[in-house]
């Protein structure tokens, strides 16, 4: 769908911006290319945001009509919560990107980076009646704060709004009923570490529902576990060598996300 906002393209230039805007736009250019390179992109639907350093009314999010994999740092817009946007591209933004984002950076101060897609598996298992089961370590490590919100149309109805900051509540992860997810961190390395759990506990998941019995469930104390000892470690630096990582791949296959 497209966007109903109002856009100004000008040109992007680093020199326009601060430094802690720049380094931002770089990580999620990365965090663009690797969603593309983990198969998670859905053409040129589906978007990341992240808040802009500074500003707390501005995040930066896809121009809409790009692939993934070929977003850069400078290609990235510039939205402020009235629906402003200072696109270099001259694409715009998604209406239903700038509307599902703008009402979590609004509702949850907290948080700097939202993502969403709809990959297969992750679409899957928010279709099960029971979502996501804890029979992996990756779901039970973020099985604490998934949240769930029914399927009520395309996200571009006002109405959903409260529905929306209700049903995600204090949660960094909302699976969305007959649709996908929300991701959500502190940080673009936090994101993606939560992303990566959520694809692969759902593919866990499908993969082990289509053996056609019921799955081995672990103890309540086991989950519990895991919970506690994933929670030790999200603070600060969650998924930030992981991250590192990947962003070191990408410079080996193409660093132009970091222009």
């Amino acid at each position: 769908m497209a966007s109903s906002v109002d856009s100004v393209d000008e040109a992007v230039r680093r020199s326009d911006m601060s430094e802690a805007e720049w380094l931002t736009r770089v990580e999620l250019a990365a965090l663009y290319r690797l969603t593309a390179l983990f198969g998670w992109d859905q053409v040129i639907y589906n978007h990341i945001s992240a808040r802009v350093p500074g500003e707390p009314d501005a995040f930066l999010v896809n121009p809409f009509g790009m692939t993934f994999d070929e977003i850069r740092a400078s290609d990235l817009a510039k939205v402020y919560a009235d629906g402003t946007t200072v696109d270099g591209k001259g694409f715009g933004v998604n209406a239903a990107g700038f509307f599902l984002h703008s009402v979590i950076h609004e509702a949850r101060p907290d948080l700097n980076c939202v993502m969403h897609f709809h990959s297969i598996e992750v679409a899957a298992v928010a279709n099960h009646p029971q979502g996501l089961l804890p029979i992996c370590q990756e779901a039970m490590a973020n099985f604490a704060t998934i949240a769930y919100h029914d399927f009520c149309g395309i996200l571009v109805n006002d109405a959903e709004r409260d529905g929306l900051v209700k049903d995600l509540g204090d949660n960094n992860i909302m699976l969305l009923r007959n649709h996908g997810v929300v991701i959500a961190g502190t940080t673009i390395p936090a994101v993606f570490n939560r992303a990566c759990n959520i694809d692969r506990a759902c593919k866990i998941q499908v993969a082990t529902l289509a053996q056609g019995v019921p799955p081995v469930m672990p103890s309540q104390e086991s989950v519990q576990s895991v919970v506690r000892t994933y929670a030790r470690l999200s603070g600060p630096d969650l998924g930030r060598r992981e991250f590192d990582a990947m962003t070191r791949k990408l410079d080996r296959i193409d660093s132009s996300y970091r222009n």
